[in-house]
C-alpha cells in the first residue's frame, strides 16, 4: 500500500479555513484528506456540487478541480492534511465515507487531533510529524477496506520513475535522467507518465522540489542554502518559481 518514505505532508492541521475564496493552489499532485468536525461547506469539483457535513471523512484525489465554497452562517471547522503519495490515487469524483460507520477513521482522527494545535500548520520538520504520518497511512488503509477497489496506480514503470524521482529530486534531475535509468526513449517516457499521472514529469518534479522549499523556508533557511538543497541553480531562480506558484513566504 503506501510507502511512507514516498510520503510529502506539506500542510496538516486542525483549522476553521479563510474566508471565501480559499487559497488553492498547485493541485496536479497534491491528495487532500479533510475530517468535518463543525460546519457546512459545498465542494464543487466541476458541474457538480458535493455537501460537506460533520463527521464525514473525505478523500480528494490529485487532478481533481478543487473548490470548495463555505456556508457563511455555519463555516466548517475541519482536519486536513495535503500531501503527495506513492503509489498514487487516480479517481475523477472524491471519496466521502460517514466516520459514524467506521469508528476507527474517527479514532484515527482523535489521535491526530491530539498532536495538533488549532489554527497551526504543520510541516515536516516538527517532531510529531512520524506519528502524524502512521495515522495518515493507517486512514488510507481504512479507506481502502471501506471502499472497494480504489484506482492505485499499478504501472511499475510509473511507480518506479516516482520512486526515483523522490529520491534524487535534490540532484537536478529530468525527465531524461528518469527515462534513460528505466531504459526508455525520453519523449514516450514523458507521454507515459503524464498520461497515467495527468502532469509531465518536469512539472512533477518541480512540484517536489517546492514543496520541500517551502518546508525549509519555514525552518528558517536561507533561500541560497535552499536552492542548493532542492536542485535550483541559484537563490533568484527559486524565488521566481515560489512567487509564481504562491508559496514564497
Amino acid at each position: 500500500m503506501i510507502n511512507l518514505e514516498a510520503v510529502f505532508i506539506h500542510g496538516a492541521g486542525s483549522v476553521i479555513p479563510a474566508p471565501d475564496p480559499w487559497p488553492i493552489t498547485d493541485t496536479k499532485e497534491t491528495c487532500r484528506i479533510y475530517y468535518i468536525h463543525s460546519g457546512h461547506a459545498i465542494f464543487h469539483p466541476e458541474d457538480e456540487c458535493v455537501d460537506l457535513f460533520p463527521e464525514q471523512f473525505c478523500f480528494f484525489p490529485p487532478n481533481l478541480p478543487f473548490s470548495i465554497k463555505n456556508d457563511p452562517r455555519n463555516p466548517l471547522v475541519h482536519t486536513y492534511f495535503d500531501f503527495i503519495m506513492t503509489p498514487p490515487i487516480v479517481l475523477d469524483h472524491c471519496i466521502i465515507i460517514d466516520t459514524n460507520t467506521v469508528p476507527a477513521l474517527k479514532h484515527l482522527i482523535d489521535a491526530v487531533n491530539t498532536l495538533m494545535v488549532q489554527g497551526q500548520t504543520y510541516f515536516s520538520q516538527i517532531d510529531t510529524l512520524p506519528a502524524i504520518m502512521k495515522c495518515l497511512s493507517a486512514m488510507l488503509s481504512v479507506m481502502s477496506t471501506v471502499v472497494l477497489d480504489i484506482p492505485y496506480i499499478t504501472d511499475p514503470v510509473i511507480i518506479s520513475a516516482l520512486e526515483f524521482i523522490h529520491s534524487h529530486y535534490q540532484e537536478g534531475i529530468g525527465a531524461g535522467d528518469v527515462a534513460h535509468l528505466l531504459g526508455y526513449h525520453e519523449d514516450y517516457f514523458i507521454n507515459k507518465f503524464k498520461q497515467a499521472m495527468k502532469i509531465t514529469p518536469y512539472a512533477y518534479i518541480k512540484s517536489i522540489r517546492l514543496h520541500e522549499a517551502e518546508r525549509l523556508r519555514s525552518m528558517g533557511l536561507e533561500y541560497r542554502r535552499i536552492s542548493q538543497i532542492v536542485g535550483y541553480s541559484d537563490a533568484s531562480t527559486l524565488c521566481h518559481a515560489l512567487n509564481r506558484r504562491g508559496g514564497n513566504k
